[in-house]
């Protein structure tokens, strides 16, 4: 029997994640209505966050959580249609690109297989920058930080909940969210591209 406790449908956080979609879509469509597309991803990963926040702890709370599920759940959930994508999209780009061009996107659908691709980008370019903009995988860097919380972040919770119970998760999301956003402000005008595709801000 399936030990993940289902979270009560919440129309507010759909609500929220048609407005991100818009903000998104509007912003690359490069249309003024709904300006924000970064706060749009932003909205994602908040979403993102506390729906599996809310997952992990209430089945800490009742001693059901296990790693294999969860990371099962998410490989489930996200890999076939990652990988599916990565495959069409070298598909398609085998008769459009150049072989210059088709090289640069093997090489991001390689990093994007490894959910590594904001790793790639951010050395590569600036998201703006031509080279960045007409590439065909950079959307990805947004899944791979989301790949890397997932892998991450219940590692540290669960160890926090099992030292200081739910008090010492309250703090450590609380310091967490200091933290990034301290070094958001810190590296955003001296590293953009660090801050805007890793992890850490």
């Amino acid at each position: 029997m399936d030990k993940i406790k289902h979270l009560k449908y919440r129309p507010e956080i759909d609500g929220l994640r048609a407005i991100a979609v818009l903000a998104v879509i509007m912003f690359h469509a490069e249309m003024p209505l709904l300006a924000g597309g970064f706060v749009g991803v932003d909205i994602f990963y908040v979403i993102s966050g506390y729906l599996i926040t809310k997952i992990i702890i209430g089945q800490l709370t009742t001693h059901s959580f296990d790693f294999k599920q969860f990371y099962a759940r998410r490989i489930k959930r996200l890999f076939p249609a990652a990988f599916f994508l990565v495959l069409v999209t070298l598909l398609i780009g085998s008769f459009m690109l150049s072989p210059g061009q088709y090289t640069e996107l093997s090489k991001s659908s390689f990093f994007s297989s490894l959910f590594l691709a904001n790793f790639w980008f951010s050395n590569r370019s600036g998201y703006f920058d031509q080279a960045t903009e007409i590439s065909p995988l950079v959307h990805m860097w947004s899944l791979a930080v989301e790949e890397q919380f997932y892998l991450i972040f219940p590692v540290i919770v669960y160890f926090v909940h099992k030292l200081w119970r739910i008090k010492g998760v309250k703090v450590l999301i609380i310091s967490l969210f200091l933290l990034s956003l301290g070094l958001s402000i810190s590296f955003s005008a001296s590293h953009p591209n660090s801050s805007f595709y890793l992890l850490h801000t």
